[in-house]
């Protein structure tokens, strides 16, 4: 059996999380070929279409494919287009959403029933659906049921599953601040949560003075914009997510901002 994978390929290493995680869930000895598709580059090329056209199952892990305007993506769009096209399934492993949070902690779900582009982008993928939706937020869940979907199933994001850490190593000496500006979509303004995560960095610092405390970036554009306010060796960044498994399981305590 042959698989191709919608990812992107060296630009967030969380996308990398979520492959690592999808081959341990499914390992790769059990397919024959593995195409990897760079979801960046398919508005961009038709290179996709052979990648598919020698595939037997198309698979979606771990991204956020739901959020304002999502009917308007162009690599969901060719996709979906495409796999109907050559008869094509796909799979959508615990895929997520991204709609806008506001200040008091509410997630703006999209109305449906005032924008009916949003049910058709489902339905495109329903018809070319292999099994149930399988999500992995409950947003995305109340997203897809309020457009008519039943079999939606709610489970953990792959990225739970990537790597080998020695649970029992005793070097858990790292404490993380996770930093993440790039898909920002909230109405608090991000340098007043880079403010508070400082306060909460420094907190830490100062409690667990036996640790050692990191800003991590998972993409480059939050990394260059934590450059222009922290020290360089104060913050762990690269395009290899073999480094971010490494360090993190010498992981003492996580701060997600």
């Amino acid at each position: 059996m042959n698989l191709s994978i919608i990812t992107t390929l060296g630009s967030n290493s969380g996308d990398n999380f979520i492959y690592e995680g999808f081959k341990n869930v499914f390992p790769e000895k059990h397919f024959q070929t593995v195409f990897l598709i760079d979801k960046t580059l398919i508005p961009r090329s038709d290179a996709f279409k052979e990648f598919i056209d020698n595939s037997d199952l198309i698979v979606i892990c771990g991204s956020p494919i739901f959020y304002k305007d999502c009917y308007k993506m162009k690599w969901q769009n060719q996709i979906l287009e495409y796999s109907k096209k050559a008869r094509k399934r796909i799979l959508l492993f615990a895929v997520g959403s991204n709609f806008k949070c506001s200040v008091n902690g509410t997630v703006n779900v999209p109305d449906v029933r005032s924008d009916k582009r949003y049910v058709d982008l489902i339905m495109k993928y329903h018809d070319v659906l292999f099994g149930d939706f399988i999500v992995r937020d409950r947003y995305a869940a109340d997203f897809l049921k309020t457009c008519g979907i039943t079999n939606v199933y709610q489970t953990v994001c792959p990225s739970f599953f990537a790597g080998e850490i020695d649970s029992s190593s005793k070097d858990k000496d790292l404490i993380f601040v996770i930093w993440g500006s790039a898909y920002w979509n909230c109405d608090i303004p991000k340098q007043k949560v880079l403010n508070i995560s400082k306060n909460v960095y420094d907190s830490l610092s100062n409690k667990f003075s036996d640790k050692r405390c990191l800003w991590v970036c998972h993409d480059l554009n939050s990394y260059r914009e934590l450059l222009e306010h922290f020290n360089r060796k104060d913050i762990l960044f690269s395009n290899n997510y073999v480094d971010f498994l490494k360090y993190y399981s010498r992981c003492f305590f996580w701060v997600f901002s």
